[in-house]
């Protein structure tokens, strides 16, 4: 794993790291978690909730989501433009 992370020019990875982003995508791709916790092999599922991490963006699509169904297309452009700018700005002050 040190040869291919110095190959391409990346660093402080670890298997810890690997695990996480294993997990983070699993859950970011609609994996359950019970799934999730079985492909990782953890023993239960407060391991894989601290393991997956959701990105900013998936946050922000998940409540795009919710107001397209709740609004409408049409009615909702401008609160997800709102939301979108309140999400990313919460974000970068964390």
């Amino acid at each position: 794993m040190e040869t291919a992370c110095r190959n391409a020019k990346i660093v402080g990875v670890t298997p810890h790291t690997l695990r996480h982003t294993f997990a983070s995508c699993l859950v970011m791709a609609g994996v359950d978690l019970r799934t999730a916790q079985d492909l990782g092999g953890w023993k239960d599922l407060k391991m894989v909730q601290r393991y997956a991490h959701l990105s900013p963006a998936h946050k922000t699509e998940a409540v795009e989501r919710m107001l397209e169904r709740k609004t409408g297309e049409a009615s909702g452009q401008q609160e997800r433009k709102s939301l979108r700018f309140s999400l990313h700005t919460r974000e970068q002050s964390s």
